[in-house]
């Protein structure tokens, strides 16, 4: 069975409402307007009125506990994409999934959820879906701190997001951490231990993954690598229109071969010291 979209379980809900705003606004003119019931049923207005009411309540009920299982449903809905790793699931965040468990002897801990945009016209909210978050962390030990992003070339906004990105990596690495922010190909690049992340991914192999990892076929956007003292954490925004379980496997695995090479690539260093 094809999961349904967020749009479908957000349109049900509503027309839920609207039934719910028809019965009690209708039970309130039947007991407020003495002419609005024929002249056999006035009598009994107050019952009807009421009644009609109570079923609105009803109906309103109804809706919260629709909207809350269509939140669990669509929560459920991402296991199939993650059922090829082998690890456990739990609910996050409400509506989203935590998996976690070993790949390789390495802690995974993977979380996913929808993105909404709520805006305001007067006194009227719209809550848009953008997509899902997913944030990949794979333990490993690093004795260090880096973060790797790129910005699409032929993005007409690239310039104001790369002084964004540079900004960003600025306040939160930089005057926290200390170290430097630099180019390296396409991408760029904060750094705490510089000459450590360029070994790590002038490695042909690594380097062939991050271009796989950026590239827009794997359906994803906003797609960042940070690293820290004890994991690697890959985040980006994507669809579940258009992901499929075999790309969440590609970049669990790539990610995992990330880590393992950067480990690695730290012990020896520190047996050659």
């Amino acid at each position: 069975m094809k999961p349904k979209k967020p749009g479908f379980y957000i349109m049900m809900y509503l027309l839920l409402v609207l039934i719910f705003l028809c019965l009690f606004v209708s039970g309130g003119l039947v007991i407020s307007m003495d002419r609005l019931l024929s002249y056999k049923y006035a009598p009994h207005k107050l019952k009807i009125g009421i009644s009609l009411m109570i079923m609105g309540f009803a109906v309103l009920i109804g809706s919260v506990k629709f909207m809350l299982w269509g939140m669990r449903e669509m929560a459920g809905n991402l296991d199939g994409f993650f059922k090829n790793l082998g690890l456990k699931s739990e609910s996050y965040a409400a509506d989203g999934r935590h998996y976690h468990g070993e790949i390789d002897q390495r802690k995974v801990d993977i979380y996913c959820k929808p993105v909404k945009n709520r805006q305001y016209f007067g006194d009227v909210r719209t809550i848009n879906y953008i997509g899902h978050s997913l944030d990949i962390h794979i333990s490993g030990d690093f004795k260090t701190r880096s973060s790797i992003g790129k910005i699409p070339a032929n993005d007409n906004t690239s310039g104001k997001l790369k002084t964004f990105l540079r900004k960003y990596l600025k306040e939160k690495y930089v005057e926290k951490y200390g170290g430097e922010i630099f180019e390296y190909q396409d991408y760029d690049i904060y750094a705490l231990d510089p000459d450590w992340i360029l070994k790590l991914i002038k490695d042909n192999k690594i380097f062939d993954l991050l271009v796989k990892i950026f590239d827009e076929e794997t359906k994803c956007i906003r797609q960042h690598i940070n690293v820290t003292p004890d994991s690697i954490h890959f985040s980006a925004l994507t669809n579940l229109r258009y992901i499929k379980a075999e790309i969440i496997d590609f970049l669990v695995c790539s990610i995992t071969q990330i880590a393992k090479n950067g480990e690695n690539l730290r012990n020896q260093e520190e047996f050659t010291s």
